[in-house]
């Protein structure tokens, strides 16, 4: 047989152009791609918080079934008398949260009786007058060890998925209360944050955070006795009027949110203070789960004349006096008072959000679709 002798081909190669058009196509496909799987994956971490807040108000409703009445916002002054009120007083109130009382419908027993155990948690009683051999059972939370052990616990179902409560702590938010401005009940309300101090203690880092607190109404309940302004969103009534489901030490009876369960605001979302509220960047406190009262809808609006950059600016800009979420396009979730789950937006119109916060201001308001 004869034998080809010829040139044998050659193997031929990518050239350099070619493999740049196909890194490059690549490139476009991932670039087309990454939005849809971000999306999804902010769908999901939505879905998650939502089922959070779907926990909070299942676990407020057995509250109410097994007591009656829903639970206190927090253990703070309460006592409002011809002074009016004063601040927080760490001497004679403990300041623990709704959250806390909630704690054995959520499956987190043992979180909640060491507090139980070591402070005395009945809403109708503080601290002034009781035998000093008892008076550490009323006493800000930090005075008990066991409290304060107790308090590091970290629970999933209070943290939204989408934030990052644990970042950047150099305080930690530990109570948000509003009294009559001067101690005087006939003056306008104020609020008072509280943050725990010295900047960047240990103990705040570890601190059990949540993104979850309930809803106060305008101010909550503080004796106030003024009027809204003529210019306001709801002119002409008590402060007071627009107060919401949980305030100090309440007991909020369902028949007493005669709006209807279905228009009023139980649970929402919160992030906390920032050195840039309006970026945001800089977060240097979150809530603690263990004190913070809950949360007034008098400050969901944006003031004109608010320094550029300052949380008052602007509703999209965060704070610890407004609710607040990292779910992109100001998307808030919160539990309603009859246990549903809705989405909003921090762009609602002022007025609704003072409707909606308030329990029983007599003037029936929906979320809109």
């Amino acid at each position: 047989m004869e034998r080809f002798l010829g040139k044998r081909p050659g193997r031929r190669g990518f050239t350099l152009v070619e493999l740049l058009v196909v890194i490059a196509i690549i490139g476009i496909l991932v670039g087309l791609l990454l939005p849809a799987v971000q999306a999804a994956r902010e769908a999901a971490r939505r879905m998650q918080c939502s089922n959070n807040l779907k926990q909070l108000g299942l676990a407020a409703l057995n509250f109410e079934s097994a007591y009656k009445r829903l639970p206190p916002g927090y253990l703070g002054n309460n006592r409002i008398g011809p002074a009016g009120m004063t601040s927080l007083d760490f001497n004679n109130n403990s300041g623990i949260s709704h959250l806390v009382f909630m704690m054995p419908f959520m499956e987190q027993t043992a979180i909640y009786d060491p507090i139980a155990n070591n402070l005395d948690l009945n809403p109708d009683i503080d601290g002034i007058g009781v035998p000093t051999a008892n008076a550490i059972r009323y006493q800000i939370w930090w005075n008990q060890d066991p409290v304060w052990f107790g308090s590091m616990f970290r629970i999933g179902s209070l943290l939204c998925p989408t934030d990052d409560a644990y970042a950047g702590t150099r305080f930690i938010g530990i109570g948000l209360h509003s009294i009559a401005s001067g101690g005087g009940i006939a003056a306008n309300p104020v609020t008072e944050y509280w943050t725990g101090v010295p900047a960047n203690f240990p103990g705040f880092a570890t601190i059990g955070k949540t993104n979850y607190l309930g809803i106060a109404g305008r101010r909550g309940r503080t004796g106030t006795t003024g009027l809204t302004p003529p210019t306001d969103a709801v002119p002409g009534v008590t402060f007071d009027t627009l107060q919401g489901i949980f305030t100090a030490r309440s007991k909020t009876r369902m028949g007493a949110i005669s709006d209807g369960t279905t228009n009023t605001l139980m649970f929402s979302e919160v992030t906390g203070d920032w050195d840039q509220p309006c970026r945001p960047s800089g977060r240097h406190t979150s809530f603690s789960w263990i004190s913070n009262g809950p949360m007034i809808t008098h400050w969901m609006q944006g003031l004109p004349t608010a320094a550029a950059g300052s949380w008052q600016s602007a509703v999209n800009c965060k704070s610890p006096f407004r609710l607040s979420s990292m779910h992109a396009g100001g998307i808030l979730n919160a539990t309603l008072g009859d246990g549903s789950v809705r989405s909003m937006t921090t762009t609602m119109e002022y007025r609704l959000w003072l409707l909606m916060g308030s329990m029983a201001d007599g003037i029936v308001t929906n979320i809109p679709e």
